[in-house]
């Protein structure tokens, strides 16, 4: 006998069936990523990896990734598996944390699903944590990832040091400063997992401090926080270095019958979130554990960080000026002298304290911060006109940004500003025939000559100019590029002249750095012109409130006055003299460091 099952039941197995049969190679497809699993043979002699000290972004990364898009390129390898030959696993399991971090790759600015595009290339494998590697693994699995990814690879870890550098970046949350390459490795901070701004107890008001005999309150206190045993002697350097301070407040580990608390010298325990609220400041020493984690978390609880820790680099300082949110000592000696000295300015501790809030709010207290500002140094390293200003970088309300897009088309035109000397302007009729200037600007008296009609202005160098300062802000910031551009005098020993082969070459150099601008001046030191981008002057009369409120609004007759302005204040606007002399106009700032070409 037969069972008949009506048509309708038999079409609904039939998808159940479906769905169980194609549910795993769906989900496979469905996957961020797909594990590739590559049998390793460990050789009798392992790999020896070598560390390249000198490593810079050109000479051990292939830069020339990034000429096709002009960005920054980066592309997440498939997670992998490695086994040796008996099939025992390499590389530790992908833990919550690092997939985390892929995904925040993934979902920014800098990711690519072209391998080819790439400037960078992740791993798949996850270095978080170095000691999750067993034996010699670490350094099988990395020989094996650089066959394939040679002067391509960035790989973030936070916890260990086994990991000898070799030709990857390695941005790292405990750099050594003896094996930290400063033009090619980032530092980052210690992840603490993240904090949300309604979690994170950033106090802006002076603390108050229960004394070691609980008889008072005080208003200012060192937090010393010990959290595991140290080498001999430093409790006795750390005593005598603090001696004559006041409510200094030193903790430990409690008795083993106490667990997971600490304890001050009278006895009292505290919890560890308690003591970060204790005092003002607190001890960061290399010499004592922990002390990376103790510094990201006292800032997160408003504290001011005293730094003594030289082989300790520290997160971003490429960018970030530690310098507004906290001291750094050369050692212990100077740690009495150094609080002395803050805790007589209440007004400079409460600006500390502030940006030092800041600072953790923006680039330490989530993942997403810290994988996409370390991203973005890479990329500032790499690409000139896409890199932040100091301003914006240290959290600084400013007006212009210079996030420009890729700039590299012959059809790019510059404005030329030009200044008279003697009645006599050397190399603009050059100026007015190049194809690549958009306009000439001359500073100077008006007056007759070759070609005054296509001379786009003219402005008197002691004319006022609102847009002065504007300019100003963009031209002397430190992080910009800016180029001096000399040469010898003519025969009288008295000019230089802008001749044709001089106004190439300052083109030419204007070009490979599009955010900056380049001087060309005389033997004496005198500015004579300047090559500045037309997309800067743009953009800064575009997107200025100030120039918006000016009356009588011309877009052309503003970037002209934007550009005259700063020739303006760079040539006339400060002497280079003794006091008391006034005879050769000086350098702008920003040049004064930077050598001849």
């Amino acid at each position: 006998n037969t069972i008949q099952v009506p048509y309708h039941m038999r079409k609904w197995i039939g998808y159940v069936l479906f769905a169980v049969v194609l549910y795993p190679h769906i989900t496979y497809l469905l996957r961020d990523d797909v594990e590739e699993v590559v049998q390793w043979t460990i050789a009798d002699q392992l790999p020896r990896l070598r560390y390249t000290s000198n490593c810079t972004m050109t000479t051990c990364l292939d830069v020339r990734r990034v000429g096709g898009t002009g960005r920054l390129r980066v592309w997440l390898q498939p997670v992998v598996k490695m086994r040796d030959e008996k099939g025992s696993l390499l590389t530790p399991l992908p833990s919550r944390e690092f997939m985390q971090l892929r995904d925040v790759i993934a979902s920014s600015e800098w990711t690519t699903v072209d391998e080819k595009e790439a400037t960078l290339v992740v791993p798949g494998v996850d270095f978080l944590n170095q000691e999750r590697f067993e034996g010699d693994s670490l350094r099988v699995v990395y020989d094996r990832l650089k066959e394939k990814y040679d002067r391509r690879m960035i790989i973030y870890s936070f916890h260990g040091r086994k990991l000898s550098e070799d030709t990857a970046v390695i941005a790292s949350a405990q750099p050594v400063s003896s094996r930290f390459r400063r033009d090619f490795d980032v530092s980052l901070p210690v992840w603490r997992g993240d904090v949300s701004i309604e979690e994170k107890n950033i106090g802006m008001k002076h603390k108050k401090v229960d004394s070691i005999d609980g008889d008072d309150m005080n208003e200012i206190g060192l937090l010393i926080l010990q959290l595991d045993d140290v080498e001999n002697g430093l409790d006795t350097r750390i005593r005598e270095a603090h001696t004559g301070l006041e409510n200094v407040v030193w903790m430990r580990r409690c008795q083993a019958e106490i667990v997971g608390d600490l304890c001050d010298e009278s006895g009292r325990q505290w919890s560890y979130e308690e003591a970060l609220g204790t005092a003002d400041f607190v001890l960061i020493s290399d010499d004592l554990p922990a002390y990376d984690r103790l510094l990201i978390d006292g800032l997160r609880a408003g504290m001011i960080p005293i730094i003594v820790a030289p082989s300790y680099v520290l997160p971003f300082e490429e960018k970030i000026d530690w310098s507004r949110f906290s001291l750094s000592l050369l050692s212990l000696t100077h740690l009495k002298g150094a609080m002395e000295g803050l805790r007589e300015d209440d007004a400079r501790m409460e600006e500390m304290r502030r940006q030092g809030g800041r600072m953790y709010t923006t680039y330490f207290s989530r993942l997403e911060s810290i994988v996409t500002s370390s991203l973005r140094l890479i990329e500032s390293r790499l690409v000139p006109h896409r890199q932040w200003t100091y301003e914006r970088w240290n959290g600084d309300e400013i007006e212009l940004t210079l996030d420009l897009p890729y700039l590299a088309s012959e059809e790019i035109q510059a404005v030329a500003v030009v200044m008279e000397e003697e009645r006599e302007i050397s190399g603009v009729k050059y100026l007015l025939e190049s194809k690549r200037i958009d306009r000439v600007i001359v500073v100077g008296k008006e007056g007759g000559g070759d070609g005054e009609e296509r001379i786009s202005h003219w402005i008197l160098p002691s004319a006022p100019d609102p847009t002065l300062s504007l300019m100003m802000r963009l031209l002397k910031n430190p992080s910009q590029v800016f180029l001096l551009l000399r040469g010898a005098a003519d025969d009288d020993g008295e000019r230089m002249r802008m001749d044709p082969p001089r106004i190439e070459r300052a083109m030419m150099i204007w070009r490979t750095t599009p955010t900056g601008a380049v001087f060309v001046v005389n033997a004496e030191g005198r500015v004579l012109g300047v090559v500045v981008h037309k997309a800067i002057l743009d953009w800064s009369v575009r997107h200025s409130q100030q120039l918006q409120q000016v009356e009588e609004w011309s877009y052309d007759s503003l970037v002209d006055r934007l550009a005259a302005a700063a020739v303006v204040k760079m040539v006339v606007g400060e002497r280079v003299g003794p006091p008391g002399t006034d005879q050769l106009p000086s350098l702008p700032t920003a040049l004064s460091a930077v050598p001849r070409v």
